[in-house]
């Protein structure tokens, strides 16, 4: 057992009063065993029974902790003692078999080379995180949309794997200058159309297509926007935007390779761009998942401090930045800062994966379970 599980061991023992009762009774029958001694030789009791006495009170003492661990007496009688089970979260509104959900699946690369495979997927990835923050709407994640979503879903499959209702795909193809984009909203459940359409725009106004395509998915979903809006995402050059998706692409792979090269992407786009903060932000992911997973080196520790405390102060209103701040803290041992940035990064986007993951985590290494 290491420390951190023997901690865990400990806290546990602690919450569920198995240490007060071990001391009660072992106060209880220090006490105990010399009066019953001497009563048993005030009423000449015969031997045996003494050694039945002790018998009984090193026998009850195991027996005693196992009820404490199990059960805790309440003024309402004795009950299951509920410490250490995981509490329901009520944070973010329950799934209703009947609202309103989607799928989006990777979008097809058009271009002539097969080489915008990266862009096609990041540019659905980002239609999916804009749809995901709608409250009132469920909408699949990445990993099982992009794994479902070959050349030639089965629409059906996907809706009766994925428990959604419509399925979001297209394709892509990206010039230096245009973007053309045909996109195709298909109900899961008979095959048909719901709602298609193609959109040809230059490669600047790519911020403005994404939240053009959001509002029109909605509107067929039939689904409010949030209200009041939620803060625009920083525009950039549509080059810069390139890389910086291209680096979201190696990123999403978490091979120790991959994580590397998206380092460098991500590094790129802030020697072009400085103030670019979810850059910073994922650059912060980086380091901070280097040291989580393949190198815990005081370097990606100090990097991962650094680049999230750079992104927080350029974009404090990004739950990325939060959470990456939050992995730092962890990763230092500091769990009141790492608390904090959690919880800030849930309050600004409630149903943020990594805030809730990366939050679980901080309070196992803290042994809070």
């Amino acid at each position: 057992m290491n420390k951190l599980q023997a901690r865990e061991l400990w806290n546990q023992l602690k919450k569920r009063k198995v240490v007060r009762i071990a001391l009660v009774y072992l106060l209880a029958g220090l006490l105990v065993i010399p009066v019953a001694t001497m009563l048993f030789e005030s009423f000449a009791v015969p031997p045996f029974a003494r050694s039945v006495l002790l018998s009984l009170v090193f026998l009850g003492f195991p027996v005693a902790l196992v009820l404490a661990w199990m059960y805790e007496l309440t003024p309402e009688g004795i009950r299951e003692d509920p410490a250490g089970h995981i509490e329901s979260v009520n944070r973010i509104e329950p799934y209703l078999a009947d609202g309103p959900s989607v799928a989006v699946l990777p979008f097809e690369d058009l271009s002539e080379d097969q080489d915008q495979v990266y862009f096609c997927e990041g540019f659905a990835e980002e239609i999916l995180d804009a749809l995901r923050k709608v409250p009132n709407l469920r909408v699949a994640s990445r990993v099982a949309s992009f794994l479902l979503g070959g050349k030639k879903p089965d629409f059906r499959e996907v809706g009766s794997k994925l428990k959604v209702k419509a399925v979001l795909r297209g394709s892509c193809r990206k010039s230096s200058q245009k973007l053309h984009v045909s996109l195709q909203l298909i109900d899961t459940t008979d095959g048909s159309l719901r709602w298609s359409r193609q959109y040809e725009r230059p490669l600047k106004d790519i911020f403005d297509l994404e939240e053009e395509i959001e509002n029109s998915v909605l509107k067929a979903l039939n689904v409010a926007k949030p209200d009041p809006p939620r803060a625009p995402r920083q525009r950039v050059d549509p080059k810069v935007y390139d890389l910086f998706l291209r680096g979201l692409s190696c990123f999403a792979k978490h091979t120790t390779q991959d994580n590397i090269y998206a380092r460098q992407l991500f590094k790129q786009v802030i020697d072009i761009t400085p103030d670019y903060g979810r850059a910073w932000a994922t650059l912060a992911y980086t380091y901070g998942y280097s040291y989580m997973y393949f190198n815990a080196t005081d370097v990606n520790l100090a990097e991962a401090k650094r680049t999230s405390k750079q992104a927080v102060k350029l974009a404090p209103e990004l739950a990325e930045s939060h959470v990456s701040a939050g992995i730092a803290s962890c990763m230092d041992q500091n769990y009141k800062k790492a608390e904090d940035e959690f919880e800030r990064a849930i309050e600004i986007d409630p149903k943020n994966f990594r805030a809730w993951y990366f939050y679980a985590r901080a309070k196992v290494h803290e042994g809070e379970l």
